[in-house]
């Protein structure tokens, strides 16, 4: 009987304590900083001239804009950006192999 009587204050205390972990996830969460969740904004990319954008993919954090439009202008091209903050990563050039 002692046992039982143990078992079910333990996990009564248990709950209590998850629903306390619930409800300060909740405020945080709803206190949080606006301008963290508003984006990064307006940004420009430069692109080479005569390119175009054509195709455009999100992924773990990162958006990714393959470019189109003639080699030779050097448009054949993938450009890294961070959803975060806007800021270009990095370029992926295609390049003619030997």
């Amino acid at each position: 009987m002692q046992a039982l009587k143990a078992l079910v204050i333990g996990m009564g205390i248990a709950i209590l304590a998850i629903v306390a972990v619930i409800i300060v996830t909740l405020v945080q969460r709803m206190n949080g900083d606006p301008v963290q969740s508003a984006g990064f904004g307006d940004i420009s990319v430069a692109v080479p001239v005569g390119c175009a954008l054509g195709q455009a993919e999100a992924a773990e954090g990162r958006l990714i804009l393959r470019l189109e439009g003639p080699p030779e202008r050097g448009c054949q091209q993938a450009v890294v950006l961070d959803l975060e903050s806007g800021e270009v990563l990095g370029r992926v050039k295609a390049a003619p192999g030997p």
